[in-house]
């Protein structure tokens, strides 16, 4: 197997990760944000940030 190869492997393996974390996260009741949600957050926070 080529460097490439298994870099991009690994790359693919750590992202289904994260979304199985996610996904594990979402099943056992931690809170949950819709995308609205978040936009909505992240625009609060960017005003209201001093610079």
């Amino acid at each position: 197997m080529s460097i490439e190869t298994f870099e991009e492997r690994d790359k693919v393996l750590q992202q289904r990760k994260a979304v199985l974390e996610a996904e594990l996260s979402r099943l056992s009741g931690e809170q949950t944000f819709t995308v609205k949600e978040m936009k909505d957050r992240l625009k609060e926070i960017y005003t209201s940030a001093k610079v």
